[in-house]
């Protein structure tokens, strides 16, 4: 039995993101990508917390939240690192040897039919989102804008209206389109916990889809894989990854972000701070902690499903787990 379309497309959204694997070179130059006919193949507790759901079988081998199902969709893409779906369905994969590849279910059956090559040459593109006729890319550095103006599926403009943004042991990760029209795009710190050279390192920024108008919107925020706003009221929340020192227990984050919100990084986490700390103000509320366990874990999933919050997946050594709570 087939799973329906949409819930393979809230898989595709909320599981397949959990397991990506970014690739972040040091001081790699952005290549101008080109289309091709054919594929390659002690800070303040949360005012809220919501309770975890307990997970099931939910098909294809994966568990998930009660409630959902998945299948597989396609097999053989080079170590996905982040999808975008458009309005007409066709679901965009960037992959780890940096290209973009365009799956489409021909015949509504819940699996992709065709694959064809988008473009490439793009170094780590760890972010995707499409809007109108126009398909992001969010790469090392840079945001390039990929337009199909003719809508022959394949993409007759390539602009690149965001660069030289500060990289270093992470980078600009991923974008969405906020209901003000804004675009918003995440940046990493460029260490695992030091004073930044540059402002806009650590931060949620906000610019206008052309690229102009670049400013902070949050910041304090060390690695903000994904981001996601609520599709009701508009509200924007992100997986923030957290310091990588173990011995001080530093969980991973899903924040509520807030205009001029400051999310503590390097200083505050969770319900501790650092023994360094220097916090002359409170920071802004986050939503949830999860705890660290033992080995490298991050958040790198989000998603919304009408009248029902999904939030992220973990992974860490041999745990994967979720978290569902209602708005």
């Amino acid at each position: 039995m087939r799973i329906p379309r949409n819930k393979i497309r809230l898989f595709l959204v909320l599981i397949l993101p959990a397991v990506l694997i970014g690739v972040l070179g040091c001081g790699a130059q952005v290549p101008t990508p080109t289309p091709t006919e054919t594929p390659t193949t002690e800070a303040m507790p949360s005012e809220r917390e919501p309770e975890i759901s307990g997970l099931v079988a939910g098909g294809a081998g994966l568990a998930m939240p009660p409630g959902f199902g998945a299948n597989v969709y396609f097999l053989g893409l080079s170590n996905p690192t982040s999808i975008a779906v458009s309005g007409d369905g066709v679901v965009f994969v960037s992959q780890q040897d940096g290209t973009i590849a365009a799956l489409r279910d021909m015949d509504s059956d819940g699996e992709a039919d065709s694959v064809e090559l988008y473009a490439r040459g793009f170094s780590a593109p760890l972010g995707l989102a499409h809007r109108h006729d126009t398909l992001y890319v969010s790469s090392r550095g840079s945001v390039t804008a990929l337009r199909d103006s003719d809508g022959d599926g394949q993409p007759d403009d390539i602009e690149t209206i965001v660069s030289d943004l500060p990289t270093g042991i992470h980078q600009n990760n991923g974008l969405a389109f906020g209901p003000d029209g804004k675009m918003y795009l995440t940046l990493g710190s460029t260490c695992n916990a030091c004073r930044e050279r540059s402002e806009l390192s650590a931060t949620v920024l906000q610019l206008n889809p052309d690229g102009s108008d670049l400013r902070v919107y949050a910041a304090g925020l060390r690695n903000v894989y994904d981001i996601a706003f609520h599709p009701e009221d508009g509200t924007l929340f992100g997986a923030d990854n957290g310091r990588d020192e173990l011995q001080l227990n530093v969980p991973e984050e899903l924040n509520l972000l807030v205009e001029g919100g400051n999310y503590g990084w390097p200083d505050c986490w969770g319900n501790a701070r650092a023994p360094t700390a220097r916090v002359r103000s409170r920071p802004s509320p986050r939503w949830r902690s999860a705890p660290r366990r033992t080995g490298w874990c991050s958040i790198r999933a989000r998603c919304f499903r009408r009248n029902t919050q999904m939030t992220c997946s973990l992974r860490s050594g041999a745990h994967t787990s979720g978290t569902r709570g209602g708005r």
